[in-house]
């Protein structure tokens, strides 16, 4: 479905397509601190994501995953 509207934004994804936020999954990559390898975290739109539950569960820090490493491991754009 191509949107008319922004959808880059779990806020903006739910008025464009008009559902409420928390029927919105969004998708977060991150990138472990000494693996370097991608985390990919989906969570509900109202939900934020708690990193030190992720490292708690990976045994690992996770870093802020910049755009050209989203786009390197995912072929998809930012937003």
């Amino acid at each position: 479905m191509e949107l008319q509207d922004s959808a880059r934004t779990s806020d903006e994804a739910a008025r464009t397509i008009g559902c409420n936020v928390s029927q919105i999954a969004k998708s977060l990559i991150f990138k472990g601190k000494v693996s370097q390898q991608p985390v990919l975290v989906i969570a509900s739109g109202t939900n934020r994501v708690n990193e030190k539950t992720i490292r708690a569960y990976l045994g690992e820090k996770l870093e802020k995953a910049d755009a050209n490493f989203v786009l390197e491991y995912t072929g998809y754009a930012i937003g």
